[in-house]
């Protein structure tokens, strides 16, 4: 992993191209911008970037499997394991919670959402500043990232080359590291405050794991299902206590925190009522209670209403390491985190050298 000091970056302030787009009433409430009804506001989606070259994108999602070790199948049932934490169970309704139904969720009632400071069109609209940045295993192929208890966590992907890491804030330094098994495909990460754990998915074996978030030593294995059997991005969200999963498809999937089993899906769409997919890599976002979510093979980031699955603000992020300067062993923008500073962000890339400290203006 790279290595070094901080590396400080002139406050050079970027602002949003003309294809990238906002909600188009950026004074409009929370409750007002959370509507499902297509007619409320107009969106357009911004053209798609230019992909890197296919060869170079390192097989990201191969087809090919790996045979399953008997001996590593994962128990079905965490709660059987000694050495599960339990935690409190979902807090509210839980009509709220569950439904027969998995198409939507039911809490998807405007009257209902919960209040943000700020609205995702005022906070995202008006560009960024680059802070500064922090090195970066240009190896990595960054699938998750998380901060927490004062360190990031990061998850990678590829067979045979999947890690958790604990990584110094400030240096990028690796802290430790764990490999995942040959067989297992790494993908999003997320950190569990009320037991100090964090929770892996992994891409094709329908497979997860909890670690505690000191040690990184593996406490269980879980097994999971979303509607394409593939696990990609995943994110605590406190305002309904449960994680929220992304699977590569439109389709955000709730999950409860104890037994990680599916309680209700929101679709994720634009405000004119087009669908968006290939969601991957997932942040909670404290400032507006959106979800931020990585578009796979595209230099933008949404900010999603999880409660409705409306769009809320489309971000560009194209200039923070431009398609044109990238050599060709980089791969796409992927990794979002917050830190313990209100409005600041981590941004990265698969084999980026860099992670950039973003604030919002």
């Amino acid at each position: 992993p790279s290595k070094g000091m901080l590396f400080s970056v002139p406050s050079v302030v970027h602002t949003n191209s003309p294809t990238a787009t906002f909600i188009s009433n950026p004074s409009a409430n929370q409750s007002a911008l959370l509507t499902e009804n297509p007619s409320a506001s107009s969106i357009s989606k911004p053209s798609s970037l230019p992909t890197n070259n296919p060869s170079a994108l390192d097989s990201a999602k191969p087809s090919a499997l790996q045979s399953t070790n008997p001996s590593k199948v994962p128990t079905e049932n965490p709660l059987a394991s000694a050495s599960y934490k339990p935690s409190q169970p979902p807090t509210g309704n839980p009509s709220t919670l569950a439904s027969d139904n998995l198409s939507v969720l039911p809490t998807a009632n405007p009257s209902v959402l919960p209040t943000a400071n700020i609205s995702a069109a005022n906070h995202f609209g008006n560009g960024f500043v680059v802070l500064s940045t922090i090195p970066h295993d240009p190896t990595s192929f960054t699938q998750g990232l998380v901060y927490a208890n004062g360190v990031l966590y990061e998850s990678t992907g590829l067979y045979r080359k999947s890690k958790v890491r604990r990584l110094e804030i400030s240096t990028g330094a690796t802290l430790t590291s764990v490999n995942l098994d040959d067989q297992y495909f790494g993908e999003g990460l997320a950190f569990y405050p009320k037991n100090n754990t964090l929770v892996q998915v992994t891409w094709k074996k329908r497979t997860g794991f909890v670690y505690d978030a000191i040690s990184l030593e593996e406490l269980y294995t879980f097994k999971f299902s979303t509607g394409r059997n593939e696990g990609w991005g995943i994110t605590y969200y406190p305002i309904t206590n449960t994680f929220i999963v992304s699977d590569g498809s439109d389709q955000l999937h709730f999950w409860d925190v104890n037994l990680f089993k599916e309680t209700g899906r929101v679709t994720v769409k634009w405000p004119d009522g087009r669908t968006l997919d290939n969601l991957n890599e997932l942040e909670y976002d404290p400032v507006t209670n959106n979800v931020l979510s990585n578009v796979w093979m595209e230099d933008h980031v949404v900010a999603i209403c999880p409660l409705t699955g409306i769009i809320q603000a489309d971000i560009d992020l194209s200039s923070l390491w431009p398609y044109n300067e990238r050599p060709r062993s980089a791969d796409v923008l992927n990794g979002i985190s917050t830190t313990d500073v209100m409005g600041e962000y981590l941004f990265t890339g698969k084999k980026w050298p860099d992670i950039y400290k973003v604030a919002f203006i």
